[in-house]
């Protein structure tokens, strides 16, 4: 769990509550499910009546002509319990699916929605291991336990008043076992409570592993630690192994103690049973039904012992499915907020704050005004702040302090798909979904037209290259795109960001780690994406620069300078600093690759 403090006790049941919401759209199919299995209680109760009257009337008084009558509605009764167990069965698998799924979504939909800077709080495997493995436990109580524990509550009812109508001594020995059974839940529950909760930690932990160990499989490979992988991965299955070894220990003490129970019980039962037949006090009809209908009264204690045992998983589930919920996002729609209509690109940044940390602040006092078409380019050292600024302006962060407009409009009074709308976003790492080119391009405008696509392609000059490609648009870019260059999934995002028309656009350092070929392409699409447009780019190589106008320097977390291109570098300052070392960085890779290689 990402939050160490523990929940009050008066808090206790809020998991629950929470969970009993997500059941109340499926409260239809689980009240059909109730029936059902009150239906197949109630005939249960029958069975052993019948019994006794064949035993009693039929074959003591020898009269075959019941026999063979009572014979036929035995069938019958064991026919209908099969049926409506059949029915009880599959309505409870389809209710269980529903509920897990609308769970899932529910989840995913929250955590869709959550503000960037939870993930960079939150492992993934940790948030997977809470839509996918917590969920399930939510399923096995709330769907097959509750609804079995209300038809064997019927038959345990049922059980005690036709045992009680037959022998009530008998039936007062019987119920002498309740409460030792309570006494052995009583005494486990706290401990597997515990043990549940330790096991869910180390199932999140468990796929903390394999998810960064399978998303950082060439990076292992590359330095040659998938030994230390595999050390690692084994550490986590074997804490995990550790903490199931625990519940299963304490599974070992408490089942055959709630079955010992049970056979105390049953021997009284017998004992005492047997002593009262000698005495001529119960036929033997009498306490051949009584044993049948000792079935069902036990059966609903080993469904309770089985769900407090069920219970104790899902609370644990239910504490950390709770605790994702309760997240809140932390940049948030105001009521008042407004859509955005066609913009002209006006950008101002007024005395602009933020601290990913409080008390560390990541930018100090940004005051900057960008006139609609006009391009910007933002240079620093790493660290400077710069991806940061672009972040607020898609307001995936708040401003600490200041603000931001668009047009005029605080960005905050701007609804945040609208905003978002209105902006084309390149980041430095392509993310890429599995999944043909044509897909991911499309993402920039869903509703768009593979012809859209294509004349995107070709204004941008990129329609070759792709075309040249083993399948064209419908070629397989493969998991996270790794079945394509650095550089080409790079011009997928510049066309998916143009695809949008988007009024503002954002660079951020485009042009890093790519081919010389492919950074021409990319030079040439991103001069025709630039056009018309209020352009930011967050740049790495400084040529960029020569295609703004105007340029803007950030040196931990301040603007320092800003001016052309040529200006700033008369003025010989920290943006001369910077170009002059990349300069000789080029010069020095120049020299090594026109190096001859002397024979050894």
């Amino acid at each position: 769990m990402w939050r160490k403090e523990r929940m009050p006790r008066r808090q206790a049941l809020r998991p629950i509550k929470a969970m009993l919401s997500f059941i109340a759209p499926h409260r239809k199919w689980l009240a059909i499910a109730c029936i059902i299995s009150i239906m197949g209680s109630m005939v249960s109760l029958v069975v052993p009546y019948i019994l006794r009257s064949i035993i009693d009337h039929d074959i003591a008084r020898g009269d075959f002509v019941r026999f063979l009558s009572d014979i036929v509605i035995l069938t019958s009764l064991v026919l209908a319990m099969w049926i409506l167990e059949t029915l009880n069965t599959y309505v409870l698998s389809s209710t269980g699916a529903r509920l897990v799924c609308d769970l899932r979504f529910k989840l995913f939909s929250h955590v869709q929605n959550l503000s960037l800077g939870f993930f960079s709080r939150v492992r993934t495997g940790d948030i997977m291991s809470r839509i996918m493995e917590d969920t399930g436990a939510i399923e096995e109580v709330f769907v097959y336990g509750l609804v079995a524990i209300v038809g064997d509550m019927i038959a345990f009812i049922g059980a005690i008043i036709m045992m009680s109508s037959m022998s009530l001594e008998l039936t007062l020995v019987v119920c002498l076992v309740i409460p030792l059974a309570l006494a052995v839940c009583l005494l486990f529950g706290s401990r597997f409570l515990r043990a549940y909760r330790e096991i869910r930690k180390k199932v999140a932990s468990l796929m903390i592993k394999a998810q960064e160990n399978i998303a950082g499989i060439r990076t292992i490979k590359s330095y040659a630690r998938e030994r230390d992988a595999f050390i690692s991965f084994d550490e986590a299955c074997r804490d995990m192994m550790k903490s199931n070894l625990r519940a299963a220990w304490l599974a070992v003490w408490f089942w055959p103690t709630i079955q010992m129970v049970r056979g105390v019980g049953s021997f009284v039962v017998l004992a005492y049973g047997g002593y009262l037949i000698i005495r001529g006090s119960i036929t033997l009809g009498i306490f051949i039904a009584f044993l049948s209908y000792l079935d069902q009264f036990y059966r609903p204690i080993i469904s309770l012992t089985w769900l407090y045992d069920s219970i104790q998983r899902a609370m644990a589930a239910s504490e950390r499915i709770d605790e994702l919920m309760r997240e809140a996002p932390e940049v948030k729609d105001r009521e008042e907020a407004i859509e955005l209509k066609k913009i002209r690109g006006e950008v101002v940044f007024e005395d602009v704050y933020f601290e990913y940390q409080k008390g560390i602040p990541v930018l100090k006092g940004i005051n900057l005004k960008i006139r609609p078409g006009e391009r910007i380019g933002i240079v620093g050292p790493t660290g400077s702040g710069k991806t940061t600024l672009v972040l607020l302006l898609c307001r995936l962060y708040d401003v600490s302090r200041g603000r931001i407009l668009i047009d005029g409009h605080d960005i905050r009074d701007i609804k945040q798909k609208s905003l978002r709308s209105q902006i084309g976003f390149i980041p430095q790492d392509t993310f890429l979904f599995p999944g043909t080119i044509m897909d991911n391009i499309r993402l920039g405008r869903p509703d768009a037209s593979d012809d859209e696509i294509v004349q995107v392609c070709k204004e941008l000059g990129i329609h070759e290259f792709i075309e040249s490609l083993p399948n064209g648009y419908q070629t397989e870019v493969g998991e996270k795109g790794f079945l394509l260059s650095a550089g080409q999934r790079q011009l997928i995002a510049v066309a998916r960001a143009m695809l949008r028309r988007p009024s503002i656009l954002i660079l951020d350092e485009a042009l890093s780690n790519v081919d010389p070929r492919t950074e021409l392409l990319l030079r040439r699409a991103i001069e025709r994406i630039m056009k018309g447009r209020t352009t930011i780019v967050i740049a790495h190589r400084l040529w960029l620069c020569s295609l703004c106008d105007r340029v803007v320097v950030i040196d931990k977390g301040r603007i320092v300078e800003e001016g052309t291109h040529e200006e700033l570098l008369r003025r010989k300052g920290l943006y001369y600093e910077l170009y002059l070392a990349q300069m000789e960085k080029l010069i020095d890779e120049k020299l090594l690759r026109i190096r001859p290689i002397r024979p050894s």
